[in-house]
């Protein structure tokens, strides 16, 4: 896994996030889990000021965060066009018509309290 939050390069406008407890180390997480062997929970508890990422309803990042922008929205996508160093990108299509990617489904709640202790 990978994460990234976004400051649009300006983090003094987004409170200038940071965690405040985390698994992740230089922005990866190894789970230890093969994702492709079967469905895999993933979910963001966002309260005011703190985002809190699950997997499989087990904590693994806590990040101060503040909100100054258009209300948030959701964006489900399966795409390549991040940069990786040392990484050549070009060598993937070839095995395009082999991937699969399938969501199960996606739930959003609105004003629920999550006890994550």
């Amino acid at each position: 896994m990978t994460d990234n939050v976004q400051v649009d390069g300006r983090p003094d406008k987004y409170g200038r996030p940071r965690n405040l407890s985390t698994l992740f180390k230089h922005s990866e997480y190894t789970s230890g889990i093969d994702f492709s062997k079967d469905f895999r929970i993933f979910a963001l508890d966002w309260r005011e000021n703190e985002t809190v990422w699950l997997l499989d309803g087990r904590e693994v990042k806590q990040t101060h965060y503040e909100w100054h922008a258009p209300p948030a929205h959701i964006l489900v996508t399966n795409q390549l066009g991040m940069m990786f160093p040392n990484v050549d990108l070009h060598d993937m299509i070839s095995g395009e018509h082999d991937w699969d990617y399938s969501i199960d489904y996606i739930r959003v709640w609105h004003g629920v309290q999550v006890d994550h202790s």
